[in-house]
């Protein structure tokens, strides 16, 4: 019956591979073994653990240091790395799986009494051994991982930069701090911002693989960590760290890091997945700031273009009129205008091409010009000069694809007259005993030169008439406004356009276009 010693016992119950060697060294201190040295194997390679030669920088094969394929070796040999020489007297190996786990090599007689005591527990101490590593690499992965999510939560703190040039910044300060790295920069388009070094070092002293480091990271592009063909001359740089966000083109290099994390893929990918979304973040807040600035000057610029244009009119003499212009945005495209010329009531409605401000331009021109109606009095045919005269001003401005609908009248009380042109208006419709339509054959303005004739046509007592823009057909064709007006006018109804705005436009804030008319009682 074999007898296990205690301390031999002890190296079964270990809970991590290094406490496995520890025990194993300590059973082999108190057998007086003599001078030995414990190596870890990995594959067929060995590397020293503790003992007589635990400070030894060679790498051994399994083969160089006796094994044979069975457990024991009892063949003395010497080997040699450079001025070191390893006499070794018997081998003992530890297996698992068909693999060596482990090796112990004595290095005097005295140890084999020790051999002669591990050989019956060779199998068993190498399957425990590979059950503590692979137990060790499951824990090595989870710590890693751990403190990965750790320095994601730390690098949060980049997050809080809100501009391009800080998020540089602060991403230089933490990631020197984080990896306790002696020197860095950062590289953006023409700009770098360095700590530790100058910018003509990366330029032309330091380089990898016989290339000068700049020249290197901008052929690459691409996050990794570089621990050889460092060519640094004076400077003593053992690796680099290069993190590199493709969305802006930044470039961050981190001289001689200390890591507890291994600056793997996955890792250089957070890394670089940090800055990419603070350059984002940064980006997207420049871009929110300059939207809001302009939205501001917008909203100005829109309320001084609604002073010129008439939102809602109230007229009340020898015609009653009652418009309004409800632009679909801040400022509209659409126009009315009344005026009193000559004894005569002057007014129109007129539709910009397009919405927003750049139509609404074209009205502030529009209300200037047709202001200045009066100018025309004393011609027989007012309404054609004022409407040549408009034209040709616009073509001569060439505003492109841009033009003008518009229905122009003029009204006489004493005769009962209306005088009108249409330029490719909507037909403003005269509601009497029979009603009718009134329209012309007219291109809108702003297009080409044409003679305009105003057309004349006799008003009834008690008769009325409704002008209005396309944006109102938006909401109803025009078989179907014209019977909904003229109920409108057989109920009395006392506000005609604001009744029939709020019928049809129920939802304001998503209000398809410009809604404007005018509604005129001739008294």
């Amino acid at each position: 019956m074999l007898i296990l010693n205690k301390q031999l016992f002890d190296t079964f119950f270990s809970q991590s591979s290094n406490e496995f060697f520890t025990r194993l060294y300590n059973f082999l201190e108190a057998e007086e073994s003599g001078a030995f040295t414990i190596w870890k194997c990995d594959g067929n390679l060995c590397e020293a653990v503790s003992g007589r030669h635990s400070r030894s920088s060679a790498t051994f094969d399994i083969f160089d240091l006796g094994y044979e394929g069975g457990s024991v070796s009892e063949n003395s040999k010497t080997v040699e790395f450079f001025d070191e020489i390893i006499n070794i007297n018997s081998s003992f190996f530890l297996e698992s799986r068909g693999n060596v786990m482990a090796c112990i090599t004595f290095h005097e007689d005295s140890g084999r009494d020790a051999l002669t005591m591990l050989e019956p527990y060779s199998q068993y101490l190498g399957s425990r051994l590979d059950e503590l590593k692979a137990r060790d690499s499951s824990m090595n992965t989870y710590v890693n991982y751990q403190k990965k999510i750790d320095f994601v939560k730390k690098g949060s703190m980049i997050f809080k930069a809100i501009e391009l040039e800080e998020v540089l910044a602060v991403s230089l300060n933490f990631f020197m701090e984080v990896f306790s790295a002696e020197a860095a920069c950062a590289i953006h388009k023409e700009n770098f911002n360095a700590i530790g070094l100058e910018e003509v070092s990366v330029r032309e002293f330091i380089r990898i693989n016989d290339m000068p480091l700049y020249d290197y990271v901008m052929e690459n592009r691409r996050t990794e960590f570089i621990e050889y063909g460092i060519d640094a001359g004076e400077y003593n740089i053992k690796n680099l760290f290069v993190v590199f966000e493709p969305a802006q083109d930044i470039v961050i290099l981190l001289f001689n890091i200390q890591f507890d994390i291994v600056p793997d893929k996955e890792f250089s990918d957070i890394v670089s997945s940090i800055v990419s979304i603070a350059v984002e973040n940064a980006l997207n807040h420049e871009t929110m700031t300059r939207l809001k600035m302009e939205e501001m000057e917008m909203r100005t610029t829109g309320d001084i273009l609604n002073k010129f244009v008439q939102r809602d009119v109230r007229v009340y003499g020898d015609v009653e009129i009652q418009g309004i212009s409800c632009p679909a945005r801040t400022a509209g495209g659409d126009f009315f205008y009344i005026s009193d010329v000559d004894g005569k009531t002057f007014f129109c409605v007129a539709d910009v091409c397009g919405k927003g401000y750049s139509a609404a331009v074209f009205t502030v021109v529009l209300s200037v010009y047709v202001s200045l109606c009066s100018a025309f009095e004393g011609y027989e045919k007012i309404l054609e000069k004022l409407v040549e005269s408009l034209n040709r001003f616009l073509i001569g401005k060439s505003f492109g694809d841009r033009f003008i609908t518009a229905f122009f009248a003029l009204y006489d009380p004493k005769a009962k007259t209306l005088d009108y042109i249409s330029c490719g208006h909507e037909p403003a419709v005269l509601f009497a005993d029979e009603n009718l339509e009134l329209s012309s054959g007219f291109l809108p303005l702003g297009i080409i030169e044409d003679e305009y004739k105003q057309t004349a046509v006799r008003i009834p007592a008690g008769s009325s008439l409704f002008i209005y823009t396309d944006g109102v057909i938006e909401y109803i064709p025009h078989e179907n406004l014209v019977p909904e007006v003229e109920k409108l006018i057989k109920d009395d109804c006392k506000d005609i356009v604001n009744n029939l705005y709020n019928e049809l436009v129920t939802d304001k804030d998503s209000q398809k276009d410009d809604f404007t008319c005018m509604f005129v009682r001739f008294i």
